[in-house]
């Protein structure tokens, strides 16, 4: 990280980074086990920040109980889709990669065993823009002959390879920050620097049009690296240029999901490796209702808050009391639920304004891996057309009763109104409908890649339920008027809020992670304020 940030002009900013990025402090300094045995909290949300909010709050000795309205998996939005019992091949449908920076998810990483490999994330593969189909090469001498005259572009443009637009009309503006002005992307505060909260209040591509960027050169960028992020909130995009994310990738082994699994695992043991033996006598218990959907919220009371359920196939409801309640769920989610009084003004307001962005995934599990016939081996080819961008496998080959030719391509992630309309079409001819670009990209004569396409998979977020799309997308201005309302607790600190929507890293399983630890420690200390009755 430091070598990326170095490289990037911005060495300065490191150990703000890891600071901001860090796990919280211990749970254990925050309270005792005296204060917390039996008391009962409850976790609307099996993601990445509910258990990471369970397994924290566990070791004060808290019961626990996570409702997850889906009943055949965990994990969220990070969903790992496994073709074969062995689990050797497999796609990521949601989150699928961690920056070298994030090191909230490391900390997980490190003490489930878990492991990683480097992910490249380069443009290796082809450029299919206006019919026009190039493979891409390090100095972008492609694009410059076939696409440039495409485009109305300014004398600068075309003396500037693609790559290096963002470094001159976008990143060149955060640098222009001070360090503790940059800092403030990693920090959720009550008041944000003036010039900082200026540019919050731009869209991207108004700060692409402020550095002169032409509109053509807005139209190439969308395709090559955009896809429909220039009307969003710069924060996002500064967030990944203030990290140098895109500098240094991992994947963990076996799939994402092998982390809300080590999770699941950890809190289902009586006596799990994982805590300090000194913690293991002290631990809470740990109840999943998978398939509970949590319908009505109820606070007023002096000292609980009140949650309704439904268990999937049954029309009555149950309800149970507890004396505390984080929710994990994506803001648009909230809106199904009764909420009874309603919460501050300011957090209802966040609930309906904060929307989600529109996100498909399609995996295909493909006979022989044909890309590696154009000496593709890893990273992404990106088009205009709705599929938007492929991801080739840069694993390792399968093993054990696998064929080792037998590989599996994530044909097609999109974002914003390609997703829509992708979403829009029915699975099996969405499948089909993702053959026939990838066969254009890739310069395959039409259908020959149906026997070549085994099995296929593909998931719009927008129609999973309880999801309403990927990660949250921040409006102009979004981020710094509506980050303290987010996580402020409401019902006098009963009821608490997680999840990458409430953190400085929306979209990531940093954010989950370390706002699930973050709410975590607030319970401890609401636990401190409200003992046991004497």
């Amino acid at each position: 990280m430091e070598q990326a940030l170095t490289e990037g002009g911005h060495p300065e900013d490191f150990w703000n980074i890891v600071n901001l990025l860090n796990p919280p402090n211990s749970i254990l300094k925050l309270a005792t086990p005296a204060l917390c045995k039996g008391k009962k909290a409850a976790i609307i949300g099996a993601g990445l920040a509910g258990l990471s909010a369970a397994f924290e709050l566990r070791k004060l000795g808290f019961d626990i109980t996570v409702f997850e309205k889906q009943k055949e998996r965990i994990g969220g939005r990070v969903y790992t889709y496994y073709f074969d019992k062995g689990k050797s091949l497999y796609g990521e449908l949601g989150g699928a990669v961690v920056p070298v920076a994030h090191q909230t998810v490391w900390h997980y990483v490190d003490l489930f065993h878990l492991k990683t490999r480097p992910c490249a994330s380069a443009v290796s593969g082809y450029i299919y823009d206006r019919g026009i189909r190039i493979r891409n090469d390090p100095l972008g001498l492609g694009v410059k002959a076939y696409l440039y005259p495409q485009y109305r572009l300014t004398k600068c443009e075309k003396g500037l390879p693609w790559e290096q637009w963002m470094q001159v009309y976008v990143h060149h503006d955060l640098l222009r920050l001070l360090p503790e002005e940059r800092r403030e992307i990693l920090q959720i505060k009550q008041q944000y620097c003036d010039r900082y909260w200026q540019y919050d209040h731009l869209s991207l591509r108004q700060i692409l049009e402020k550095n002169r960027l032409s509109n053509g050169g807005m139209e190439l960028l969308s395709t090559l690296a955009l896809h429909n992020a220039a009307w969003n909130n710069c924060s996002c995009n500064w967030s990944r240029s203030y990290l140098e994310t895109d500098s240094c990738l991992y994947q963990i082994e076996g799939g994402a999901s092998s982390l809300p699994e080590a999770f699941q695992r950890s809190l289902a043991m009586p006596n799990p490796p994982e805590y300090q033996p000194f913690e293991r006598k002290r631990l809470g218990n740990v109840c999943f209702r998978q398939g509970a959907a949590v319908v009505r919220i109820e606070g007023g009371f002096p000292d609980r808050v009140r949650l309704f359920f439904r268990e999937q196939g049954q029309s009555a409801e149950e309800l149970q009391d507890f004396d505390y309640v984080i929710s994990t769920v994506p803001f648009p989610a909230l809106r199904t639920l009764q909420i009874s009084p309603a919460f501050s003004p300011e957090k209802m307001q966040v609930i309906r304004e904060v929307q989600s962005m529109p996100a498909q995934k399609t995996l295909f599990l493909c006979k022989t891996p044909f890309w590696c016939e154009d000496g593709i081996h890893g990273g992404r080819s990106v088009t205009d057309l709705p599929v938007q961008t492929v991801w080739y496998p840069n694993g390792p080959v399968p093993s054990g009763d696998v064929p080792t030719d037998i590989r599996v391509l994530t044909a097609s992630v999109s974002f914003g109104q390609d997703a829509v309309v992708l979403g829009a079409v029915p699975a099996a001819q969405r499948a089909a409908w993702t053959k026939r670009q990838i066969e254009r990209i890739h310069g395959l004569a039409e259908h020959e890649l149906d026997p070549v396409v085994l099995r296929c998979k593909t998931l719009c977020w927008a129609d999973e339920a309880g999801f309403y799309g990927a990660f949250p997308r921040f409006a102009p201005g979004q981020r710094t008027a509506f980050a303290l309302a987010a996580a402020q607790p409401e019902y006098d600190g009963r009821v608490l809020f997680a999840g990458d929507a409430v953190s400085t890293q929306p979209g990531w399983m940093q954010g989950a992670l370390q706002s699930g630890m973050l709410a975590a420690n607030e319970v401890a200390c609401q636990a401190v304020l409200h003992p046991f009755p004497d």
